[in-house]
């Protein structure tokens, strides 16, 4: 993978960490009292990811078309979807898990490698980590998952883009 596709994942990681670091967004009606254009899906229960993908898929990397299905498999347990956005080739959601960091750093460190995941880098600050993620040839995905400790929640990251098919 070239370093402007590193640089943009990075630069990726760190919009999600700042747009998360603080209470779940809320959104505000305008001036004239319109309601806010719906551009994220909100409230989505998540039980403890169990799926696992097939010994077929193992290696083959992660499509466009499969983001969706990586994000789920990727939702931490006990937990609760804030928000999710998806555009062309890309997602970012977030998540408020009643499990604490250090557990879900456990279940994430499993669960890249059920995925057949690469870590590329690792990263920890106040009391959150964060993981820079591939799908092993650096061409086809990459990702971040980032948690940071919110009261008496976890707060979880998760930022997924695929080349264009």
């Amino acid at each position: 993978m070239s370093i402007a596709r590193y640089l943009a994942l990075l630069v990726l990681a760190v919009l999600l960490v700042a747009c998360n670091s603080g209470a779940s967004a809320t959104a505000t009606p305008d001036v004239n009292d319109n309601p806010p254009a719906a551009t994220a899906s909100d409230g989505d229960e998540t039980p403890a990811a169990t799926a696992t993908p097939d010994d077929d898929d193992k290696g083959e990397g992660v499509g466009a078309g499969d983001l969706a299905d990586m994000r789920d498999q990727l939702a931490p347990p006990n937990s609760t979807r804030v928000s999710n956005t998806e555009v062309p080739n890309g997602l970012a959601a977030s998540y408020n898990s009643t499990s604490s960091v250090e557990e879900l750093s456990s279940y994430y460190e499993n669960r890249f490698g059920e995925l057949s995941l690469t870590v590329v880098s690792t990263s920890e600050i106040s009391g959150g980590i964060s993981w820079l993620l591939s799908d092993g040839d650096l061409n086809n995905f990459g990702g971040t998952v980032s948690l940071f400790p919110f009261e008496e929640t976890t707060q979880v990251s998760i930022g997924l883009g695929a080349a264009a098919d």
